[in-house]
Formats: C-alpha cells, sequence, structure tokens
C-alpha cells in the first residue's frame, strides 16, 4: 500500500494531469477504461486492490489522508474503498461535508450511493436529496442568457442524482424525478459519467468460416469479385471482413488451402495477401506443420510478375502486405529446427528473398527507431530473413568452419565494401554479429571494421546501435575489436547511439571493468569518458548497473565497486555541475546495496553525500543502509542522521527505518536511535514514538 501510494505521489509531482477522468474514469474495473495496462492505472489498481484487502484499523489512517489531498485520484480510490468496505467504513462518508461535491470524483459516489441506497433510512435519503438540490451544478457558458435551458440542464443533473437513488424505493425521490420529467423529460444516459464513450471494432464478414471451408479456392476468389462490386454500408458487411474471415479459415486448415493453390497465382492482390498472412500465422500461431513446397511454387509465381511489383512499388498495399508477410513467414520457418521447413525446401526460400530482395524498391517507412524500422519494412525484414536462412542451412550442414552460404556472403561482402548508406543492412549485422562468428570467425574478424564502417556515420551507428540492442553482455572477442580502433569511445561520446542500445552500451563497458576485459582499469579511458560524462542519461544508466544488476555480482567483483564510486565522488564533489553532480551523489549511495562493508573511506564519502540525497533515491538508500546494520551499526546510524538533517518525510521508507532504530537500540547506540526518532517527531511524524517510548520508559 505504501509503495503505490508513494508511487502515485511520485508521479503526480511530476505530472500533475496524470490519473485523471479520461485514463481512469473509474476506480473499478469496466469496459471504459481503456488501457488498463498503463503504468497510472496500474498504480491506482494496485492502491485500490491493496486498500480492499486490508484490516480496517490499518486502512482508517490512509483514508484519511486520501480524503484530505489535493488530487481528485485519492478521494475518488476513498470512495470506492468506502463503497466496497460500506459497513466497516460508512462513517466517513457520512462525515463529509456534501460528497456530491468531491472533485471529479462523481462515479465513485454515485456507484456508492446506488449500491447501498436499499439500505439508507430516511434521514439519509433526505440527507442525499438536501446535497442534491443545494449542490451548485455547472452550467455551459453558452447556456448562461437561455432561462429555460438552464432550468432543463438542472432538472437533468439532479435527476441523474436522484437515479442513484432508485434502488431504495423511496416514494419522495420517485415523485421529484416525475417532478424533474416535467421539465426535462430526457433519458439519463450512463448516469455517473459526464463522458461516455463507445466504438465499433473488428470487420464483419459476409460468410462465416464454415461457410469459406465448404467453398473451393476458385469459388472464394469468385466470391470477392462479386462482392467487392457489391455496395457496402459502413455498419455492415465489408471486404476486409472476408478478407479477415480467410485469413482465418486458412490459419485453421491451411493443408485445405495449399493442396491446389494455383487459383492464388491469379487472384486479386487481398485474397493473396489473405492466404500468405493465414499460413504464416498457422505455422507460428497455431504452430502446425504442413508441406511447404506447393506454397513455394505459387509464391514464385506469383512474384515472378512485372504487374505484382508493378502494383507493390506503386499504391497497392495489399502486394506490399503479402511480402512482409511471406518474409515473417520465412523467417518461422527458418529460426526454429523443432518446426522448419523441409530441407529441400531451402533452394526455393533462397530464390524467393533473393527475388524481393531485387525487385522491392518502395520506400523505407522511416519509424525514427531503427529497431522498428527493421521489424515493420520489408527492406529490413528479407536481411533477417537472409541470416536466418544461412543459420538454417550451416546447422543442416554441420560444417566445421567457413559455414556461409556462398551468394548471401557474396551480397552481404558486396554491400559492405559499398559506401552507399543502408543502415537497415547494417542494423541486422549488428544484430546478428554473434552468428556471423559462428559462420565464419576468420571473415568476421578480417572485416570487422568494415562490418562497423567508422567513416560512414550513419552505417557505423547502425551496426553498433544494432549490436548493443540486442546483445547486453559482451563477448570478449568482440569488446577486444571494438576497443581497438575506439569504437565504444565513439560509441560512447556520440549522440547517434541512444535509448537501450546506450544502455546496453554502459553496461557491457561496466561488465569488462569488472571482469577485467582488456586489462580495463578506472584509469583507462574509456572509464574516464564514463566519470566524466555530461549527460544524464548515461550516468543515471551507469549509477543503475551497479545498484541493480540483473544477476547479483559475485563477490570476487565487488571491491571493484568501490574504486569506481569514490573516483565518482571525488569528481562530484567539487559541484562544477550543481544539478547533475548532486544526482551522481545521491545516485551513488544506492550502491551500499552491492558492496560487501562500509570502510572508513566509504564512510565519509556517504557521510559528504547525505545532503545531495533525493526523495527518488531515499529509499533505496535507507535499504541499502539497513543491510549493513548488523556489521556497522554506528556508522549506520550517522549517515542517518545526516541524511535526515536535510529532510524528514512521512513515506515508504518508514518500515525500514523502525527496523534501522530498533537495532540501533539494541546495540546499544540509544543516543543516535533518539536522534532519529526526535528529528521525525518535531516534524509532526511520530511512527517511532512506540518505539523511543520503549527504550525511554
Amino acid at each position: 500500500m505504501n509503495i503505490s501510494l508513494q508511487k502515485i505521489i511520485e508521479v503526480i509531482e511530476i505530472d500533475k494531469s496524470s490519473f485523471n477522468n479520461i485514463s481512469i474514469p473509474a476506480i473499478e474495473n469496466h469496459e471504459q477504461t481503456s488501457f488498463t495496462d498503463r503504468y497510472d492505472c496500474q498504480l491506482v489498481y494496485l492502491l485500490r486492490d491493496t486498500i480492499e484487502k486490508l484490516d480496517s484499523k490499518d486502512v482508517a489512517n490512509t483514508l484519511k489522508e486520501l480524503l484530505l489531498k489535493e488530487h481528485p485520484i485519492f478521494s475518488r480510490i476513498a470512495v470506492h474503498t468506502i463503497r466496497i468496505r460500506y459497513n466497516e467504513l460508512k462513517d466517513y462518508f457520512w462525515n463529509l461535508d456534501t460528497p456530491l461535491d468531491l472533485t471529479l470524483s462523481k462515479h465513485e459516489v454515485y456507484e456508492l450511493l446506488k449500491e447501498h441506497s436499499s439500505n439508507f433510512s430516511a434521514k439519509e435519503i433526505d440527507q442525499i436529496i438536501e446535497w442534491i438540490n443545494s449542490k451548485e451544478y455547472f452550467i455551459p457558458e453558452e447556456l448562461k442568457d437561455d432561462r429555460d435551458k438552464i432550468e432543463r440542464s438542472l432538472a437533468y443533473q439532479k435527476k441523474e442524482w436522484l437515479t442513484s437513488l432508485l434502488p431504495s424505493g423511496s416514494e419522495k425521490v420517485t415523485e421529484l424525478i416525475k417532478e424533474l420529467d416535467k421539465v426535462n423529460d430526457a433519458d439519463v444516459e450512463h448516469p455517473g459519467f459526464d463522458s461516455w464513450h463507445s466504438s465499433h471494432t473488428g470487420n464483419i464478414s459476409p460468410l462465416k468460416m464454415y461457410e469459406i471451408d465448404e467453398m473451393s479456392l476458385e469459388e472464394i476468389i469468385s466470391y470477392y469479385h462479386d462482392f467487392n462490386k457489391q455496395h457496402h454500408d459502413f455498419m455492415g458487411p465489408s471486404v476486409d471482413g472476408l478478407i479477415d474471415m480467410l485469413t482465418m479459415a486458412v490459419r485453421k486448415n491451411p493443408d485445405k488451402y495449399i493442396a491446389d493453390g494455383t487459383p492464388m497465382v491469379k487472384a486479386p492482390s487481398q485474397t493473396q495477401y489473405s492466404w500468405i498472412r493465414g499460413l504464416a500465422e498457422s505455422w507460428r500461431d497455431e504452430k502446425k506443420t504442413f508441406e511447404c513446397a506447393e506454397v513455394f511454387n505459387v509464391i514464385k509465381v506469383i512474384i515472378q510478375k512485372e504487374e505484382f511489383w508493378a502494383s507493390h512499388n506503386s499504391d497497392d498495399n495489399y502486394c506490399r502486405w503479402f511480402v512482409s508477410n511471406l518474409i515473417s513467414f520465412i523467417e518461422n520457418g527458418l529460426q526454429n529446427d523443432n518446426h522448419a521447413f523441409n530441407p529441400e525446401d531451402l533452394p526455393k526460400v533462397k530464390e524467393i528473398l533473393f527475388n524481393i530482395l531485387k525487385n522491392d524498391n518502395y520506400p523505407v517507412f522511416d519509424h525514427s527507431d531503427l529497431s522498428m524500422t527493421v521489424l515493420n519494412n520489408s527492406k529490413g525484414k528479407i536481411f533477417v530473413a537472409l541470416f536466418q536462412y544461412s543459420l538454417r542451412l550451416a546447422r543442416l550442414e554441420g560444417k566445421e568452419n567457413d559455414r556461409w552460404d556462398f551468394d548471401v556472403q557474396e551480397l552481404l561482402t558486396q554491400n559492405i565494401e559499398s559506401k552507399d548508406d543502408n543502415p537497415l543492412l547494417f542494423y541486422v549485422i549488428g544484430q546478428f554479429l554473434q552468428n556471423i562468428h559462428y559462420l565464419d570467425e576468420n571473415w568476421m574478424i578480417q572485416n570487422f571494421n568494415k562490418l562497423f564502417p567508422l567513416d560512414s556515420k550513419t552505417n557505423w551507428s547502425a551496426s553498433i546501435s544494432g549490436y548493443f540492442f540486442y546483445h547486453r553482455q559482451p563477448n570478449r572477442m568482440h569488446f577486444k575489436l571494438f576497443m581497438e580502433d575506439s569504437h565504444l569511445l565513439e560509441a560512447l561520446s556520440s549522440d547517434l547511439i541512444v535509448g537501450e542500445a546506450k544502455n546496453s552500451l554502459i553496461h557491457q563497458i561496466c561488465t569488462a571493468y569488472l571482469y577485467e576485459f582488456e586489462s580495463i582499469v578506472i584509469d583507462n579511458d574509456i572509464i574516464q569518458t564514463l566519470i566524466y560524462s555530461k549527460s544524464e542519461n548515461v550516468l543515471s544508466s551507469l549509477i543503475y548497473f551497479f545498484w541493480s544488476p540483473r544477476i547479483p555480482f559475485e563477490k570476487s567483483v565487488t571491491p571493484k565497486i568501490k574504486p569506481f564510486w569514490v573516483a565518482l565522488y571525488n569528481k562530484s564533489i567539487k559541484m562544477e555541475d550543481k544539478e547533475l553532480d548532486s544526482h551522481i551523489l545521491s545516485g551513488c549511495c544506492k550502491w551500499l546495496n552491492s558492496v560487501e562493508e562500509i570502510d572508513d573511506e566509504l564512510y565519509e564519502v556517504l557521510l559528504n553525500s547525505a545532503v545531495h540525497i533525493n526523495q527518488r533515491d531515499r529509499y533505496s538508500i535507507i535499504e541499502s543502509l539497513s543491510k549493513h546494520i548488523n556489521n556497522s551499526p554506528k556508522k549506520v546510524g550517522n549517515i542517518l542522521i545526516e541524511i535526515l538533517k536535510k529532510e524528514v518525510s512521512y513515506d515508504i521508507s518508514r518500515g525500514k527505518l523502525q527496523e534501522i532504530v530498533e537495532s540501533l537500540y539494541e546495540n546499544g547506540l540509544k543516543d543516535n536511535a533518539d536522534k532519529i526518532c526526535l528529528l521525525h517527531g518535531e516534524k509532526g511524524f511520530h511512527f517511532l514514538r512506540d518505539i523511543y517510548d520503549k527504550y525511554n520508559s
């Protein structure tokens, strides 16, 4: 509960418009909440579910806090909780001045009234009616001079609230609604909501799946031609619906649609697309295995036609979707040996891939992020498929070395020796570097600087981004090759490498430092570049690596964390860039989580860094301090006092603080423990009072 509440507070501090009624129209699970997987919605659900299940004595104080907080999300959660646990918590509701006026809490209050009004007393019904009649209602500016419209609007809004009391069976409520109907007899739609959205999703097919299954391919294609000529209502059966249903039919029963695929050669591009998409989804999602020789024969004929590529390269989306789904189908038939195309089909696959590569001239849609551009353009996917083809062939042939398919290797060689910009290819090269290593180690070493061409920023940044995006752990040989020609220094300094690729680059460098790849030590240029970086993103990634490793560090390497920390401290304590250096000093304190002991040097570092610790890092640092309480209780106590001198707050760290204070008392450090308790008491936070009283009675 405390964690979710604190996270909500932190998000609101950054963006006060978050947790609004549009993104979270209801606290309970509701059809109007469109994006339940969003972070803000998940936080609200976490807090909601926790409060619903906790003992009432543990909820009371939190409920009071929620009702007093300014942001509406807190009162909404509070009212929802009261509704769910009404018998225990109803006094909180009735003690509110005017619940109907709680900001943006209309839905939650309405649902509470509707659910429990059948048990309301006559006095409580009268109280709610009084609230309804005395409430100030919103009147749009354009109605201000029209008395009749104002009366109608007020009648509707009052009637809306009164409908929440209908389950009570109160005759007074019924009579009031009848009176308001005389002013405005409109039915109340979606009561409790100020806005309501609805939509029509999906496409309607003119045929059911069983009807398609009873038809031959020729009949399906003929039906498509006839149906396509007809007029279609917006909400009725559509061509897209027919295409979707045919796709599903092929997906569920691929053998029927490949026994004789010849009709697909002359079929419209829409049905060709539906056919190949259905086969691709059947192979990938249904895990069906079927003979593909006939499929590839049909595909070869289709893509050999000049008119196909003329349509593909102009404005026919379905031709392009056909090619995209075809490549996906081929990828999925190559990458898993337990669910792969027959070996004798590989020559046809290769021919198809090279045909696509030759004829696909449609402009690439730039998604800004190369990883997305590769995945969503056939010109990127084709290179992935060619590597998957080479790897599948190599596994089948089982050679000791020189495992390349000659034509694919020749294609790659020509492209890396060309001076043309080809970021999609080079991104895929970086992604598949380890596979290139497997196919031919000598070729990889000899051509390494062509695979990562520093003289072409476009291609170099693409290949190195592809490598680091897909590879988080360093390979000793690759790392050595990157080091030899300053690729890593360039990548670290360049703004061309961003996002997850940059994070992975930093994590590889830090791993190499810990395990002494290429004799990397603290004074190495690459480490010094990290330490003296002016980028907050780079430094945040560095801090995160040593604070929260994906796999706990081996004890043999943890002593190397301290020199890195001290070097960053010595640089940052000078405060040449106050904001950035404070960020570093605070963040590095979280590395206590990864070090074995607080020696005298680290003790001084922590004492001097305490004043810079920010609210975001505070809990993690206090949690890390608690891990050292048994081995260094006095140091922990002194460090904690320095932290609290800067700021005392009531946050999620209070549980850890209680543990630490108890340990300090038990270790005979009463002065330190008393000081921590009193610092909180002076600020009005009394969660340490019981512990203080226990040791001061």
